[in-house]
């Protein structure tokens, strides 16, 4: 076994085997915009703020923040609070 061969992913039920294709494995097709990056660029164009639908980076900070560590339940809880929908 070589020294590259050692490195080589091996599924955990099966014997490693590898061997090297010469041909094309895959070719780029077309190098469009994904439909979000069109709708994104056409909203910055039109003068939207890149934070869209957020106010700013803050509020987008704090979204992203109860998104990762609160379930929705505990969201809709923190938002009913009165301090946070004045």
């Amino acid at each position: 076994m070589e020294a590259d061969e050692e490195h080589l992913p091996c599924w955990p039920s099966s014997e490693c085997f590898t061997e090297q294709y010469a041909g094309i494995a895959a070719m780029i097709l077309d190098k469009r915009q994904m439909v979000f990056e069109s709708l994104e660029a056409a909203g910055l164009e039109e003068g939207e703020s890149e934070w869209t639908p957020f106010h700013d980076e803050d509020e987008w900070d704090l979204a992203r923040f109860l998104m990762k560590n609160l379930r929705q339940k505990k969201i809709d809880e923190w938002l009913k609070l009165s301090h946070v929908s004045e």
